[in-house]
């Protein structure tokens, strides 16, 4: 018989019972999840396998390292400070742009030098000429090839399994760190899953979570766009904003125009002779119904004029691009512009977190300082960083009703 009666029961020593028990259940399904993971990596090789989350790792272990080490020996780089930004704050934030600068660069050359990609490959010149003989080939002197495309080795299997299983262990290591950050931090550690924080390995996590979690993130954020960046390139990433922004805008511009007050402007006359010409094709129908019609009219026409620029530009924008990933010098270099780009946009996201996270610890939604140790390096620089700029922009919405 299944015991339904306790399974069911809403006594709280059955329930100490279970939420007791969630660390070791938590636990099993982290080891199978991880030997699921070994076992894909091992399927897919090293050179098919995400390498994003551990060069992530190693550029944080870096940081912790060496920013421990400079500390330590009581070292700070030699820079005027910066206003809310003291020379130790300084010199952490240096310390993290260099180790994720360094794990880029490992990044991009493993990319370059490991991942399967095709090639174009120049024909032997005999037998072009055979096939132009023949009549048998493509009429091009060049074939695309894949490179680094064979079956991976006993060796890159087990390489690719190690390295799928931590990329996934850090993701549940991250995973499992913010459910305890959100349950210490929260109303959610009075109820009874808050019992869960009374287990040792719990509270050993805990502490883990707040001296690290944080710090991580942070340093994810734009290292993560950085590698995307990399994939993507500068002029790709600029092609898809130009095309999907200007469909948007396109859209909006062409039908606010005729209906705007610029129509009457002299500098536009073209508006209002539009309007007028669309004015004198509707039929016979009530000034205002053929007004509004006569503009909508207008506004389809502005629609398909803008509509055909943004094609023009979509093609050749499409034409540079496919020029620049025949080019290797090209290609490389718009993949690092991009990355560095893409890097920038990262570091200013982390500005806006922090801010945000500050704002909602002030309210006291989320008390995000009571998560962060006071020896968690990054974290503490960047909230003292918020802090400095955010007391300013928050003080007037902090004052009391009167």
């Amino acid at each position: 018989m299944i015991p339904l009666n306790s399974i069911l029961s809403t006594k709280n020593n059955n329930i100490d019972v279970i939420v007791y028990n969630i660390p070791k259940m938590v636990a099993l399904g982290c080891a199978i999840i991880l030997l699921i993971a070994f076992f894909i990596g091992f399927a897919k090789g090293f050179k098919r396998v995400g390498w994003t989350w551990l060069t992530c790792l190693l550029a944080f272990v870096g940081f912790v390292f060496f920013d421990g080490l400079l500390k330590k020996k009581g070292l700070a780089v030699a820079l005027n400070p910066i206003k809310g930004l003291s020379r130790v704050t300084m010199t952490t934030f240096i310390i993290a742009f260099g180790c994720m600068a360094i794990a880029l660069v490992l990044y991009g050359f493993c990319s370059a030098v490991f991942r399967p990609k095709t090639v174009w490959k120049k024909k032997d010149k005999e037998k072009y000429r055979k096939e132009q003989r023949s009549g048998k080939g493509d009429g091009n002197p060049r074939y695309l090839l894949w490179k680094n495309y064979a079956p991976p080795t006993f060796f890159e299997r087990v390489l690719g399994g190690f390295i799928c299983l931590i990329n996934v262990a850090v993701i549940l290591a991250l995973i499992l760190a913010f459910v305890l950050l959100l349950i210490h931090a929260t109303s959610l550690s009075t109820l009874n899953i808050g019992l869960i924080l009374k287990v040792k390995i719990s509270q050993i996590c805990l502490d883990y979570a707040k001296l690290y979690a944080l710090d991580f993130v942070t340093l994810c954020i734009p290292f993560f766009l950085a590698c995307y960046g990399y994939k993507r390139g500068c002029i790709s990433s600029l092609r898809t904003i130009i095309v999907n922004a200007g469909t948007i805008l396109i859209f909006l511009v062409s039908f606010w125009l005729p209906f705007s007050p610029l129509v009457g402007k002299t500098n536009l006359n073209f508006l209002g002779k539009l309007n007028e010409r669309c004015y004198a094709i509707i039929g016979n129908l009530p000034p205002n119904l053929r007004m509004l019609l006569a503009k909508l009219l207008a506004g389809v026409v502005l629609l398909v004029v803008f509509a055909g620029v943004l094609i023009l530009i979509n093609y050749l924008l499409g034409k540079f691009e496919n020029m620049i990933k025949e080019t290797k010098a090209m290609r490389v270099t718009d993949s690092i512009v991009s990355c560095g780009m893409y890097f920038a946009i990262g570091v200013m996201l982390c500005v806006l977190l922090w801010a945000g996270l500050y704002a909602l610890d002030v309210i006291k939604l989320f008390k995000i300082s009571e998560v962060i140790s006071d020896k968690a390096v990054l974290s503490n620089e960047l909230w003292s960083f918020a802090k400095t700029f955010m007391d300013n922009v928050l003080e007037p919405f902090m004052r009391p009703v009167k």
